[in-house]
């Protein structure tokens, strides 16, 4: 298994949270990604819909979710993993992304 990416922020930030989406999607299929405590898998309610991003100079193509003070979620300090999943048609991929850590 790949080594997860460690992100950390701080309890207080409000910004996006930019996940990296392999395969063969596009922006018109609805992705959703899901920040859980770490060693816990995402549940029905813990699935956000997140909007599509381009490519940047310092980022992957992927997706992103408002996080932090004043959206809907809001994360304590502690150790988290972003999920991602992609709903094509009658596919629905489910992935791990990465570590959040929250300081």
């Amino acid at each position: 298994m790949a080594r997860l990416k460690l992100l950390e922020m701080n309890a207080t930030t409000r910004e996006y949270l930019h996940v990296p989406v392999q395969g063969n999607w596009d922006n018109t299929m609805t992705v959703e990604i899901a920040v859980v405590a770490y060693g816990t898998t995402p549940a029905s309610g813990d699935w956000k819909t997140a909007s599509w991003y381009t490519a940047t100079a310092s980022f992957a193509a992927g997706a992103r979710l408002l996080i932090g003070q004043g959206t809907s979620v809001v994360l304590a300090a502690g150790n988290y993993v972003a999920w991602w999943r992609v709903t094509a048609g009658s596919e629905r991929p489910v992935r791990k992304s990465g570590i959040v850590k929250i300081v």
